[in-house]
Parts: C-alpha cells; sequence; structure tokens
C-alpha cells in the first residue's frame, strides 16, 4: 500500500485529507499489530494441542494409527476433490453472471422497442 501511496499523482494528494491516508496506515498497523499476533497464537495453540492429543492416544491405544491414518488419506482426498469443485464453481459462476447480463441486457432493449413501436401504432 505504501508504494501505491509513493506512486500516487500529486492530484491525490490535493483531493485526498493526510488524516484519511493515516488512518488508513493505522487500521492497517493495528491489524498488524493486535489482531495477528493473537491469531497466530490461537493457531498454533490448536495445532500443538492437537498433536499432543494424536501422541498421547497413540500411545496409550496403538491400534488408533490403523485407523487414522487411512482416514487422513480419506480426507486429503476429499479435501483435493472439494478444491476443485471450488474452482469450477466459481469459474462457472463468473461465467454464468457474464451471460445473465447479456441475456438481460437484450430483454430490457426488446421492451424499450416494443415499447416505441406501441407509441408508434397508438
Amino acid at each position: 500500500m505504501l508504494a501505491n501511496i509513493m506512486r500516487s499523482p500529486m492530484m491525490f494528494f490535493d483531493t485526498t485529507p493526510i488524516g484519511r491516508i493515516l488512518n488508513r496506515f493505522s487500521r492497517d498497523m493495528d491489524t498488524v499489530d493486535v489482531v495477528l499476533p493473537f491469531t497466530i497464537q490461537a493457531c498454533l495453540s490448536t495445532f500443538f494441542n492437537l498433536l499432543a492429543t494424536i501422541v498421547v492416544i497413540s500411545y496409550s491405544t496403538p491400534i488408533f494409527l490403523s485407523v487414522v491414518v487411512p482416514l487422513l488419506v480419506v480426507y486429503y482426498l476429499i479435501q483435493v476433490s472439494y478444491y476443485l469443485i471450488q474452482v469450477s464453481l466459481i469459474y462457472l459462476t463468473s461465467v454464468m453472471s457474464v451471460m445473465i447480463m447479456k441475456f438481460s441486457d437484450k430483454n430490457k432493449l426488446n421492451k424499450i422497442r416494443r415499447t416505441r413501436m406501441g407509441h408508434f401504432m397508438d
């Protein structure tokens, strides 16, 4: 963001108050200083709790590993297929929205033409 601000034309600084620019930078810095460390701490805490739980259960019941490893493989395969489906749906949504916009424009033009023709008929 700093690089974009530094490359901005002088007209941008003439029309945008300095307070608004500083406020934008302070909001981003607040996110980096406050929200990001908390999120990283929560993520690491959850990961190590999960790891410790798996180690304790595996130590006390070794047969657990024979069930967990195939489940992890199945989970990975489901995750990959979900990702591919999600990408396909995003693509289809973007294509369909363009098609819908084109059809809606045609319908509007047809309505305008019919209205004009109706005026000529009267």
